[in-house]
């Protein structure tokens, strides 16, 4: 195969489209992807800015390979950034524990998982218009720039993004048309910020010890979308009780913001859904049948001073019966 030479940098520049299948389509194996992407050799040595690959069928070796069926990098240190652009990637692609400068699969269909826990990125991670049919898994991952899934298509039907405890110093990015099957499990995950829009939101997110900085580039911040957005967190689904949590740092989030009421708004839900989810387990612990006071004193409570939220309401309360 040729290389093309664009200014001072090589790539594989086959196609910009992603190729149906291999019958139609130059066909690399993921060795040789591999072999390149650890830096090659003297007479195919990759430039400073990494290894480009567009519109190939990579294709695993077989399975008595030194390496896993599909992309292994597994603990590898990639010199470079790579992309593998329009790229149809019928296998898994592995990333334990690897090191990188930049990672892009921009517009590529993968069919297996992306197994990527620990990676380590100086830079960005972008699934840009890509399509996976497996799990992203980025468990305990460090990215020292974006996440990028703007436009991204997550077919999985379990955890279809999975960040448990990754830490992304930019942005998470989720626009564009991205859609997810799953679930986006975001749990004990630290992002720098997120920049969403609320028609592209999964069936389910989890949000426990999720930190984030700012709403941006248009993102929702009134209360009554990220109370929506809040709603996807599923306690019960997941077999632990109501958690408190999302709703508290997202408040704290939009009043560093300058959106108070937005933020007064959501704790006041919050205790609402707590304050049920409290009368709920006294009920499930066979303390209460049917606690009706508990459940008429919260209400009031709800109605007069908002919990304690909006407590110059008393100050109504009482004027009324003076009046």
């Amino acid at each position: 195969m040729d290389w093309l030479k664009t200014g001072n940098r090589k790539d594989f520049v086959l196609s910009e489209s992603v190729p149906a299948g291999a019958g139609n389509a130059i066909t690399l194996r993921a060795t040789f992807i591999r072999y390149l992407a650890l830096g090659g050799c003297d007479a195919c040595r990759l430039p400073e800015t990494g290894l480009q690959v567009w519109g190939a069928y990579i294709e695993g070796d077989e399975e008595n390979s030194e390496f896993t069926k599909g992309l292994d990098l597994e603990g590898a240190t990639l010199p470079h950034d790579l992309a593998l652009v329009f790229c149809h990637i019928p296998d898994p692609i592995i990333l334990y524990s690897a090191r990188i400068k930049n990672l892009f699969l921009n517009g590529s269909h993968v069919k297996a998982d992306i197994a990527a826990d620990r990676l380590q990125a100086e830079g960005n991670v972008s699934f840009d218009r890509a399509t996976i049919a497996g799990e992203v898994r980025l468990l305990g991952a460090r990215l020292g720039g974006n996440l990028d899934c703007d436009g991204a298509t997550l077919q999985a039907k379990g955890r279809a993004l999975n960040c448990t405890g990754a830490k992304v110093a930019g942005t998470f990015f989720w626009r564009a048309g991205a859609k997810a099957s799953g679930c986006i499990d975001l749990t004990a995950a630290s992002l720098g910020s997120i920049c969403d829009d609320s028609a592209c939101w999964p069936p389910e997110l989890l949000l426990d010890r999720c930190r984030y900085g700012a709403f941006l580039g248009g993102s929702p911040t009134d209360a009554q979308s990220r109370l929506k957005w809040l709603a996807l967190h599923k306690p019960n689904k997941q077999s632990h009780d109501f958690w408190p949590d999302p709703y508290e740092h997202c408040a704290k989030v939009l009043r560093e913001m300058g959106h108070g009421a937005d933020a007064r708004a959501i704790l006041i839900e919050k205790e609402r859904l707590q304050r049920k989810a409290r009368r709920q387990r006294l009920k499930r612990a066979n303390l209460f049948e049917d606690d009706y006071f508990t459940a008429l004193a919260d209400r009031i409570l709800g109605a007069t001073v908002a919990y304690g939220r909006k407590p110059l309401r008393a100050a109504a309360w009482l004027l009324l019966p003076w009046l």
